[in-house]
């Protein structure tokens, strides 16, 4: 490849990548920020009691599906159990089960 073509090829990527908004830029770069803080908090919880991380999932687990059981907001893949479990536990006054 001659230098001319290569110029032209460069020129060429140049104009594409700057005619792509900021708006993809900045989620591109708060992807790349919140996966390596991912990675981090996975090495840091392998160093963690299994104990101790299993009673944390178990509280967060238990946390999210009272509120989905209580305000009745939740994702459509998990109203079957839902349903099943909102006959034992109390809901918020105005709504009722999903039929």
């Amino acid at each position: 490849m001659s230098a001319f073509t290569y110029a032209i090829a460069h020129w060429a990527l140049v104009e594409k990548i700057s005619a792509i908004t900021w708006d993809f830029w900045a989620k591109i770069v708060v992807l790349i920020i919140v996966s390596v803080m991912t990675a981090m908090l996975m090495r840091k919880l392998a160093n963690f009691s299994k104990i101790a991380l299993g009673f944390g999932i178990f509280f967060l687990f238990s946390n999210v599906g009272t509120t989905w059981i209580r305000e009745r907001n939740e994702p459509s893949w998990a109203s079957p159990v839902v349903n099943a479990l909102a006959i034992f536990f109390p809901s918020k006054g105005g709504s009722s089960p999903k039929q």
